[in-house]
């Protein structure tokens, strides 16, 4: 089952296929462009392109408004994205690229929570916690925890 992808307001008009040239509303629409981007390629789990296919691609080109935004501003997209860490190019030519739609430090927050805060991960230091803080297992007992023992007990080299 295809999920429909809801375009921005921006989208329907058709200034916005034409990066402005007042600060301001420049700042403003590369902002809704980046969004647009990670948003499209999210939902269409892309996770690379080259530049040509995207300005092929329903992404930067508006069939019904008979609009497209030009390469060389497709070009500024990219590189916005890049400046926040949500792409990266992969060849010289910036040509092709890969697009991240989360920060690979968001990835690594996300994966942190996510195992602290699963019931897996407290089962394991609540077992953890009984063995190695258990005072009634002594030293010989963990001799990967004493740093003095050098073998184990009851080893089959023991005399």
């Amino acid at each position: 089952m295809a999920m429909s992808f809801e375009w921005p307001w921006q989208y329907r008009f058709p200034p916005f296929f034409t990066l402005q040239p007042n600060v301001d509303t420049r700042q403003k629409q590369l902002a809704a462009w980046c969004s647009l981007v990670l948003s499209f390629c999210r939902l269409h789990k892309q996770s690379s392109m080259t530049v040509m296919e995207a300005q092929e691609s329903p992404l930067f080109n508006n069939v019904k408004l008979q609009r497209k935004l030009p390469v060389e501003s497709i070009q500024v997209v990219l590189e916005e994205l890049r400046k926040k860490g949500n792409l990266e190019w992969l060849d010289k030519n910036k040509s092709s690229f890969l697009i991240m739609w989360r920060r690979p430090e968001e990835w690594g927050k996300l994966i942190y929570q996510w195992v602290t805060t699963s019931p897996e991960h407290s089962q394991e230091r609540e077992r953890r916690g009984r063995s190695i803080n258990n005072p009634n297992i002594t030293n010989t007992h963990r001799p990967f925890l004493n740093r003095k023992t050098t073998r184990m007990r009851g080893h089959s080299s023991d005399t």
